[in-house]
This record gives C-alpha cells, structure tokens and sequence, in this order.
C-alpha cells in the first residue's frame, strides 16, 4: 500500500466528499454511487484490513449477524438501536459490516473500500444522535488506518 498510499488518501477523500455532497444535496444515493462503482469496479487492488481494530470496534458496537451477507445487521452505541435496514442508520451499520462480509483472506477491494468511503460522507451529511457522532469521532472512523493497514 506504501507505494500508492497518495492516490488512496486522495480517492479516499474525494469518495466522503462527494458521498457528503449527494447526500446533502439529496441527490439518489444509489444511482450516484453506480456511477463511481463503474469507475472503481476496473481497479483490481486489494487492501489488508486492520481486522484486529476491526474486530474491537464491531465489539464495542455489539454488531449483531442478521441475515445473508448480514444485509440486516445491527448494532448499538451507548444505547442507541441502529439498523442496516434504516435508510439513516445505514450509512453507519456500512461502516462495520462492509469490512466484515467482503473480507477475502484479510484483504478488502479497492471498490469495497470506497463503499465506505462513501458510506462515510452520507453518514456525515447526517444528524445523528450525540452517542453516535462522538464514537464515530472518537474511533476515527473516517481515517482511511481504521480500516486498512
């Protein structure tokens, strides 16, 4: 990752932007999304994934296996029930299940990673409750390191 490290910081914070920007904009997440996925689809790279924080942040959550592919996980924050099958709560429950489920062999691809990217900036263009926002701030769960390595 060290010899391209400037390029993913750069996709990296280009994705949460522009994820910010769709959703402030209220523009349709999906459909913006499909146009990066065709974009990043053709990159063939793949990342090792910073399981062990991975797995402490999950823990921390108390992230709940619901479901295929855990298409309907969910987790809570000092209290607060959040959903992957609640358009508001999505965003968030992205951020721990992407990495868990398209985990092969230790490493996420480059398209997966950007779904988080992208999580992360609709998940910031949000209002959540204070619990959620300080934990998303206190485990850095924008910085590209909480995921990879």
């Amino acid at each position: 990752m060290e010899d391209n490290i400037i390029s993913l910081k750069l996709f990296w914070k280009f994705t949460i932007n522009y994820g910010t920007y769709v959703r402030k904009n209220k523009l349709n997440g999906l459909e913006s999304w499909q146009l990066l996925k065709k974009m990043f689809g053709t990159v063939n790279k793949s990342y090792d994934l910073n399981l062990e924080n991975l797995e402490e942040l999950r823990k921390k959550v108390d992230y709940k296996e619901i479901g295929k592919e855990d298409e309907n996980a969910k987790l809570t924050v000092d209290g607060t029930e959040m959903s992957n099958d609640i358009e508001h709560d999505h965003f968030f429950v992205q951020l721990f299940r992407l990495p868990k489920v398209n985990n092969k062999d230790g490493k996420l691809q480059f398209l997966k990673l950007m779904q988080i990217a992208y999580n992360i900036g609709q998940f910031k263009a949000e209002n959540y409750d204070k619990s959620v926002a300080h934990f998303f701030k206190k485990h850095k769960m924008r910085k590209l390191r909480t995921y990879v390595k």
